[in-house]
């Protein structure tokens, strides 16, 4: 009977107690750790300089130099594509001459 009591004692502390620990937990991670976080967030973007609008515009910037290169890259791909064409075209005209 011992053992009973013991299983009936672990279960309502599994019921109650288990969920307010939890409970607790969260709002200690929310009251407590938010306010830190965010003071060291706004830290860092004011040790970097936040945004800019030099930043702004540097992003801006490189933005549309890495589109100018992917189009580039995709004109150059074409080409190729067109080369190898017409390298494969001659090559079977020579075969079909032999």
């Amino acid at each position: 009977m011992g053992s009973e009591l013991w299983v009936a004692l672990l279960a309502v502390f599994s019921i109650f107690f288990v969920p307010i620990t939890g409970l607790m937990l969260i709002l200690t991670t929310r009251f407590a750790l938010k306010p830190f976080m965010e003071s060291l967030s706004k830290a860092l973007t004011d040790s970097r300089g936040g945004t800019s609008p030099e930043l702004v515009d540097h992003v801006r910037t490189l933005t549309e130099q890495v589109e100018t290169l992917a189009g580039e890259v995709r004109q150059l791909k074409d080409r190729q594509d067109f080369d190898r064409k017409l390298l494969d075209a001659k090559s079977d005209e020579v075969g079909f001459l032999r």
